[in-house]
């Protein structure tokens, strides 16, 4: 009988994929002539963050040699993607009279591939879960289109062909002889100004593509969990010793098979993201790849690792003068009665400024020589 840790997965991952899929109904036919208002996608969610984010994720399945490393690394990646998860709950909270915001398309390329790991991280591939559901809520909503605005040919302007109106701003460089009414809406978190004028179904076509090839990535990664967790439930109900040995040694060889199936699936949907969020031309963003608010974080994320690996490398150096200083009962003493940590301080630094010879006992000279 199938539990709920096997149906908690598949319901996850294949529900809201066979629930979209009845509406990716789009018909370009419809939009021919008319325009679509968006806010482009903001830099938070640009191509560099998503690839900082992209390889501290794949970083963390792959590398279990160096913990060290793959603690900061993960807890940058699910902070990053968790507050990714809580934007996309905003979005799809929105009324329907909302503007498309493009960030949608970010989110879902960042938490579909977070919903991957719910196997690896679970609480964490939760959050990516909801987060996932909430952006494709927020992509298939039906937002309004408008007929296009084109502007007055005039010898004034030295304008034979009439120009798109595209944003507010051209309406005081350029006569027009029509507006676009979401120019005057109003949005949570958003300015009026960045309201980006695309031709009506551009963004559609990308966003149902995506939408088709990550449904049924869900549906293949929903059963595959499912049959995991029902294998690993019967293995662990088993009697004979036997039978015992077998499942502990398959037990030591599922978690390398389901790294290399998450690895494999997390490539597959991250290459399909990028591919069809870049299909288009026509999908805006808010900073270009050179902005200091893209290249910034990988700086900064550098720097992090740089640290840590700083810290790794004197770790020796600093748990073998700890060991001294148990030795010398100088620690202990400090533990018992921390009002004296600052006059220890200076006896250390006393004893750190005297020669060996000076000092009685072996243990006393190696404490000088570690605190130098």
């Amino acid at each position: 009988m199938l539990t709920s840790a096997i149906l908690v997965p598949w319901l996850l991952t294949a529900v809201p994929a066979s629930s979209a899929s009845s509406l990716l109904r789009y018909d370009a036919t419809l939009d021919k002539g008319r325009i679509e208002c968006v806010y482009p996608i903001s830099g938070q969610y640009a191509l560099l963050h998503r690839v900082l984010y992209y390889s501290l994720l794949l970083f963390s399945i792959v590398s279990g040699k160096t913990p060290w490393l793959v603690a900061g690394a993960l807890g940058a990646a699910m902070t990053y993607a968790g507050s990714a998860a809580v934007h996309a709950t905003i979005l799809a909270g929105i009324s329907r009279d909302s503007l498309l915001d493009l960030d949608c398309l970010g989110i879902f390329a960042i938490v579909s591939v977070g919903s991957l790991v719910v196997t690896v991280f679970f609480h964490g591939g939760l959050l990516m879960v909801v987060g996932t559901i909430c952006a494709i809520v927020a992509m298939l909503r039906d937002y309004p289109s408008e007929d296009q605005c084109t502007s007055i040919p005039s010898d004034a302007t030295n304008s034979t062909e009439p120009i798109l109106l595209t944003s507010a701003a051209q309406s005081g460089l350029v006569p027009f002889n029509c507006t676009y009414a979401c120019f005057s809406t109003r949005q949570a978190f958003r300015d009026p100004g960045d309201i980006r004028v695309v031709p009506a179904g551009t963004v559609s076509t990308q966003r149902f593509r995506l939408l088709e090839v990550s449904i049924w990535l869900s549906r293949f990664l929903g059963a595959v969990v499912s049959l995991y967790r029902l294998l690993r439930r019967h293995a662990k109900q088993m009697r004979s010793m036997a039978q015992k040995k077998l499942a502990h040694e398959q037990k030591r060889g599922r978690p390398g098979l389901m790294t290399d199936l998450l690895l494999i699936a997390c490539v597959v949907v991250i290459v399909l993201n990028e591919v069809f969020i870049h299909l288009s031309d026509g999908i805006p963003t808010s900073e270009p790849p050179n902005a200091v608010g893209q290249w910034g974080p990988w700086v900064a994320v550098i720097m992090a690792l740089a640290g840590s690996a700083i810290v790794e490398y004197h770790r020796p150096a600093w748990e073998e003068w700890q060991r001294v200083l148990r030795e010398e009962g100088v620690l202990v003493e400090a533990e018992k009665n921390p009002s004296l940590v600052p006059s220890l301080w200076m006896r250390l630094s006393n004893m750190g400024g005297k020669s060996p010879a000076t000092e009685s006992g072996p243990s006393r000279s190696s404490l000088a020589k570690g605190i130098a």
